[in-house]
């Protein structure tokens, strides 16, 4: 059975996912306080994603410049769905 190796670069991609998923299905709910389940879970994931959505960046341009450039594609693609992800918040109407 081959072992799964976790790296950093998959690590943050899965983040980068992750806040981009929360921030689009948050975008797409009319009133996400219709719900006491649905307002709960946005008011306990909203302040992190948002943390999340700030400092992701930072840290993959600093890896990005760490390694001269090299193997980016993994990094290219979070900082994509992080852009994407705050253009839409930005451009929501």
């Amino acid at each position: 059975m081959k072992k799964i190796v976790w790296n950093t670069d998959l690590i943050v991609l899965l983040l980068s996912c992750f806040v981009f998923i929360f921030w689009m299905v948050s975008l797409s709910i009319n009133n996400v306080y219709d719900y006491m389940v649905t307002g709960a879970l946005y008011e306990l994931l909203a302040l992190p994603t948002l943390a999340l959505g700030i400092v992701l960046p930072i840290i993959i341009v600093y890896r990005m410049f760490r390694r001269s450039f090299k193997r980016v594609l993994i990094p290219i693609l979070s900082l994509l769905f992080l852009l994407v992800t705050f253009f839409m918040i930005y451009f929501k109407d």
